[in-house]
């Protein structure tokens, strides 16, 4: 079943964690915001991982980045009074605008996601 990946839920696997094991098989029919595959990739540096192998496989495991465009911009722009509280970040709010726009499921490791009272499902993998 397709859904969109939360940057939480792609370094959950990256990183081995608890959950890791809901995400890997999403991978294939998954879609991400790449603002999205942005925070992924500034974790791994703030880690001393270069994230091209990561974000290679990614890729190849069949992902599927979708730009961050106007309209997409607008619609995250504009769940900032909803999430800022919780503490989500902009790069949550591109997932969260994806996830509305192709009403698809979000999978996460946040909690606050399931907090928000959004329109789609939310899948939290811990």
């Amino acid at each position: 079943m397709s859904a969109v990946l939360d940057a939480s839920a792609v370094l959950a696997v990256i990183r081995r964690e608890k959950g890791a094991d809901r995400v890997v098989g999403r991978v294939g029919e998954g879609r991400m915001s790449a603002v999205s595959i942005a925070e992924v990739a500034q974790r791994l540096w703030r880690e001393g991982v270069d994230p091209g192998v990561w974000i290679d496989g990614l890729d190849a495991g069949g992902l599927t980045v979708v730009p961050a465009d106007t309209v997409l911009a607008l619609a995250a722009a504009a769940l900032e009074r909803l999430t800022k509280p919780l503490g989500l970040s902009l790069a949550d709010r591109f997932c969260i605008a994806l996830a509305i726009q192709e009403q698809l499921p979000i999978v996460t490791a946040d909690k606050p996601f399931a907090q928000l009272g959004l329109p789609i499902a939310v899948e939290l993998i811990r």
